[in-house]
């Protein structure tokens, strides 16, 4: 008998249970009027191995069982987290797990339905589960339905002197887990664990100086990951540092990663006062027989947006960090169909507005207005002026409540009235076609109402344009950024109300100045879209779940199959390749700086990549006026004629002495990689959007699209008028006020691929502009925001980008093209009639009057046709004008799990309006 006792236990070693309890007392920290638990944890219990005891004299019953049908799989730090256990008889105690080394045990009261809860003290990645005694000795455990619990900080977790750690590890250096892609091991398996963190804290005087890795709470020696000072770069860097652990006996171990960061000299790197310390834990199972349960399916995005957004309010915000989550959760009138940026698909409307089902007004009308002010005119109505939208019966609120065509105008209407608002706001797009003369002061009740009415018997909404527009043109204005609904009772029970009258109106304008933001509605979604908001902590993590009220207008935007999205925002690039390495991620953004990490995350088969099409582009543009006094602040001993880029041949000249193929191939990165990260491109219709127009289109109707040629700059530099612009040459060199030429450009500061263009750029031009210099000056983005003024503009060429709000022509070619005062590029270049007017270039002063009424024409023109060919005479003539110099048409690339549906990404993830920012439509993805 003993040999076949010795046997079996031999066979068996893995599922004896064993139990160790450590007391430990350590510190606590007090820390914003907040107590945050490290090591001090009383009567801890460490699970080293606890699986089932098959005991040979007692066989498992058939009915001895237990289930856990209620649980979650989020937490939250100093929430209650909550587990039901359901058994199939009566037990005599139940001991449940909870992955950061404590356990609670219940002791049988008569009921077969226990429910428990936990709170946990520090965020990390928790296995829950459970051991059930029964009173004829037998032990059901179950690992082999392991539940797996994110547990996310709470908003006040870490104070802004602190930083949150992340820990993974390492897939390739790792043993192949039991479960594929969860921290789920064997016994003898060897796992290479790394650190990183989200971010540096908020608190810029503090830095992260070093980690501290420990296992099991000492089971496993401890290790101090010391960060390293740069004096270059005045900031402590994180090495790369494995902690290589070999884990022979079964049970759970908590990874427990203690963050340190300090006062830090930023000259010296000398640290200074007490170290600030956060905690995080991640949770390694090690069993032989183990799988994981969760109650949703989850999709973690690892974000490099630092901070996260800044707002969620579509009425305030630009940004496309708060768009991805305002994406997610609010639906627009109309949306792009699937990957095209041309066709469109009702969203909250019943169907797209018409001619054939009386959608949009096909009859003259002429109708007299008295106003309230005692002044009648008259209004002439004619066809495709009058968009009409029936909102669907089945769209509701994420509180089962319908949405209405009150609720879309009151949201419109908001819009409207911060489209003055400081920073910018998205309204402008759709007050420009909705409101008359200048929206910025036009955009009154009286304007607002007259504009947009609602009947609510019908749950119609019309729409007056000042004049008629294309289908496509109006489709794009409500799909864009900004033309989300929100539901007026939320608004209003949460101190953002418009009063509805002319002096409401007036005073609700300040609510859209930064400052003056309704705080709630600033940071909060109230949702109609198909995820809501479930748990947020500011600058770090977002979650969302499905939205249970979400009916999908039909299945071109279908509800979601993913139930739990986790947006964490990650600024060290390191982290976020480490969190894909482990499986822990399910998609990243990294820079193309890191492209070799990303291949060999492809080769291993850990992500796929998909390419896809931005409508992003660089330029350099050219200063028709420069504003020499302000430059010489910027940039004393720069020597250049103030009027000199009005000169056709100079800025040719210019355009063909730029690098573009060794600029994309080796600064962008192209030929290093074999991938195209950027491509080339000319006029500003761009690849992917409505009218695009191909360089060799631009060929064959222009006078030719600028290539690098140095013979052909210097021909074009030699029939510069050089008189004209008080330009001499002395000994083959050219020379201003007697002085070299010095014409520096302009680049934004950060920006290392572009720092490298710009500086070849003015190395070939001074092959061909003997003794004239031309230096690269960085700028941040508030410096060259300041310079964008018709005739304060400094910067005589200077690197500029642009992204759409919406996919069609008139979005590009008014603000880059359209030679006014008001527009982003022509008015601040000086790029407008009276420029070429008042310095006698009558040929291109008649150019660019062309400019102008090609886009009127465009603008005004219902027939998609008709209006395509007046945008491409414009684009055209811009081609000949070479107002700009085109660098490159940027391309993006997801970065995802492989278990991802590709045609999941392929049909709808790259669509160039929401690929463009980087920002995923989560309810069309699925794991396959």
């Amino acid at each position: 008998m003993n040999n076949l006792t010795n046997a079996i236990t031999q066979h068996f070693s893995d599922v004896i249970t064993l139990r160790t309890t450590i007391k430990m007392i350590g510190n606590s920290q007090q820390s914003g009027g907040r107590k945050k638990l490290f090591a001090l944890i009383t009567a801890l219990v460490i699970v080293i191995v606890v699986l089932a005891v098959l005991d040979f004299y007692h066989p498992a019953p058939a009915s001895a069982s237990a289930t856990s049908p209620s649980f979650s799989s989020q937490a939250k730090v100093w929430s209650p987290f909550n587990i039901t256990i359901k058994t199939s008889t009566a037990f005599s105690k139940i001991n449940v797990f909870f992955g950061d080394g404590t356990e609670s045990t219940i002791d049988y009261n008569g009921s077969n339905i226990v429910k428990i809860e936990h709170i946990y003290e520090s965020p990390g990645i928790a296995f829950v589960f459970y051991t059930v005694d029964f009173p004829d000795g037998y032990i059901y455990s179950s690992t082999d339905s392991l539940i797996k619990v994110t547990v996310l900080p709470s908003p006040s977790y870490i104070n802004s002197r602190e930083s949150l750690g992340v820990i993974s590890y390492n897939t390739s250096l790792s043993s192949k887990p039991e479960v594929p892609g969860e921290a789920i091991f064997s016994p003898g398996s060897h796992v290479a664990i790394a650190a990183g963190y989200q971010n540096e804290p908020m608190n810029s005087s503090y830095m992260i100086v070093k980690q501290v890795v420990d296992i099991a709470y000492g089971q496993f020696k401890p290790i101090t990951i010391n960060y390293l000072w740069n004096s270059s770069a005045s900031a402590y860097e994180e090495p790369v540092y494995y902690y290589n652990v070999t884990f022979n006996s079964p049970g759970l171990y908590p990874v427990i990663l203690y963050t340190y960061t300090a006062k830090v000299n930023s000259t010296t790197g000398i640290v200074s006062g007490s170290y600030q310390v956060s905690s995080v834990f991640y949770d390694i199972a090690v069993f032989s027989r183990a799988s994981i349960e969760q109650s949703s399916t989850v999709f973690v995005y690892l974000s490099a947006a630092v901070g996260g957004p800044t707002s969620l309010d579509p009425d305030v915000d630009y940004g496309v960090n708060g768009y991805q989550i305002t994406l997610n959760t609010l639906q627009t009138l109309v949306t792009w169909n699937g990957s095209s940026s041309t066709t469109f698909v009702p969203q909250l409307a019943s169907q797209l507005p018409s001619t054939t089902n009386g959608g949009i007004n096909t009859n003259y009308k002429n109708y007299t207005v008295h106003a309230p002010w005692g002044i009648s005119y008259t209004v002439h109505i004619k066809p495709y002026e009058n968009y009409t939208f029936h909102i669907r019966s089945n769209a509701t609120w994420q509180n089962g409540q319908p949405v209405t065509a009150w609720d879309v105008e009151y949201s419109i209407a908001r819009s409207l009235l911060f489209v003055d608002g400081s920073p910018s706001t998205p309204g402008w797009i759709r007050a420009q076609y909705l409101l008359p003369g200048n929206y910025y002061t036009s955009n009154t009740f009286w304007n607002i109402t007259q504009n947009i009415t609602v009947n609510n018997a019908t749950n119609n909404i019309t729409f007056h344009f000042q004049e008629p527009l294309s289908p496509v043109l109006v489709f794009n204005i409500f799909a864009a950024i900004g033309g989300e609904i929100l539901d007026p009772q939320w608004l209003q029970e949460h101190g953002a109300g418009i009063p509805w009258s002319p002096e409401g109106f007036k005073e609700y304008q300040t609510e859209g100045n930064a400052g003056s933001y309704d705080e709630y509605v600033e940071h909060n979604v109230f949702a109609d879209g198909p995820y809501e908001i479930a748990y947020q902590v500011p600058s770090s993590t977002i979650v969302l779940i499905k939205n249970p009220y979400f009916s999908p207008p039909g299945p071109w935007y279908p509800a979601p199959k993913i139930g739990e999205i986790i947006i964490e925002y990650i600024s060290s690039t390191s982290t976020r390749v480490l969190a894909m390495k482990s499986q822990h991620a399910s998609a990243i953004s990294i820079p193309t700086s890191y492209w070799s990490e990303v291949e060999s995350l492809e080769k291993q088969g850990i992500a796929k990549v998909y390419p896809f099409n931005m409508l992003g582009i660089y330029y350099y543009a050219f200063n028709f006026n420069i504003n020499s006094s302000i430059l010489d602040i910027y940039y004393h001993g720069a020597n250049v004629p103030e009027y000199l880029f009005t000169s056709l041949n100079a800025r040719r000249a210019f355009a063909y002495a730029y690098p573009y193929q060794q600029y994309l191939d080796y600064d962008v990165g192209n030929a290093i990689y074999n991938i195209t990260f950027g491509e080339r491109y000319a006029g500003v219709l761009a690849k992917g959007m409505l009218g695009y127009q191909s360089i060799g289109e631009l060929n064959n109707t222009t006078t030719g699209v600028p290539y690098f040629s140095l013979s052909i700059a210097a021909r074009y530099w030699s029939h510069v008028n050089l008189s004209k612009y008080g330009i001499t040459e002395s000994s083959g060199k050219y020379l201003f006020d007697g002085k070299p030429l010095v014409i520096p450009i302009f680049v934004f500061a950060g920006d290392s691929v572009d720092l490298a263009g710009a500086t070849l750029w003015g190395q070939y031009l001074s092959e061909i502009i003997q003794g004239a210099s031309f230096p690269v000056i960085p700028v941040s983005d508030s410096e060259f925001s300041g310079f964008l003024v018709n005739g304060q503009n400094p910067m005589p060429i200077y690197l500029a980008t642009w992204f759409p709000d919406y996919p069609y022509p008139s979005d590009y070619l008014y603000s880059l093209a359209y030679p006014s005062n008001g527009t982003f590029i022509p008015g601040s270049n000086s790029f407008i009639p009276q420029t070429f007017l008042t310095t006698g270039h009558m040929n291109q002063y008649r150019n660019v009057t062309l400019m102008e009424t090609y886009y009127e024409e465009a603008f005004s023109a219902t027939n998609l046709t008709i209006a395509i060919n007046y945008y491409h005479k414009m684009n055209e003539m811009l081609v000949n004008m070479t107002e700009l110099v085109y660098v490159q048409q940027v391309n993006g690339f997801w970065v995802v799990s492989p278990n991802l549906n590709s045609t999941a990404i392929t049909r709808y993830q790259e669509n160039v309006m929401f690929a463009s920012g980087g920002d995923l439509l989560f309810n069309y993805l699925y794991f396959s």
